[in-house]
């Protein structure tokens, strides 16, 4: 299991890179799934505009940026409505090729669940780089300089590479 709690936002950042690639190289794919209450004139925007976020958590995701899992998660949660229209309007033929199968239309939305969790897989590590001094365990704010001094002089004695 830990091998896949590594190596899932890995995974999950090439769906991003390539779904954000998709979004750009045929919009008239996502303009189907766009949710009917939705004005249409906003469908086009909406589409690029989740283009972009989606390649910038490809991208964080791969470095495993601190903003990387809250920003994917986020993501997950807005388009989720555009697979749920994919979903209500499986078997009309309105959905391309096999998303319009109702198995795979349905299929696609326990799978939300998953890439949520590949996606929190990627914060950083309590006391690993990236981590805020809050969720190393210290107090928070007021406790920085001294710990920053502290962790200076670890480093300088080479003992933080054997505690972490």
């Amino acid at each position: 299991m830990p091998d896949l709690r590594r190596t899932a936002p890995l995974g999950l950042a090439g769906v991003f890179a390539v779904a954000g690639a998709m979004h750009f190289a045929r919009p008239a794919f996502f303009d189907a799934i766009m949710p009917r209450v939705l004005p249409t004139r906003s469908h086009r925007p909406l589409i690029y505009a989740s283009g972009v976020v989606e390649l910038a958590c490809a991208a964080g995701l791969a470095r495993r940026t601190r903003w990387a899992a809250p920003l994917s998660v986020a993501v997950l949660a807005a388009v989720f409505p555009a697979n749920v229209q994919m979903a209500l309007d499986a078997g009309t033929g309105r959905n391309p090729g096999a998303t319009d199968r109702a198995t795979v239309a349905w299929g696609r939305l326990p799978l939300q669940a998953l890439m949520v969790w590949a996606a929190l897989q990627a914060r950083p590590a309590p006391g690993g780089p990236g981590a805020d001094s809050a969720r190393a365990g210290g107090e928070g704010p007021s406790d920085t300089p001294t710990r920053r001094a502290g962790a200076q002089s670890d480093q300088g004695s080479g003992l933080s590479g054997s505690i972490r």
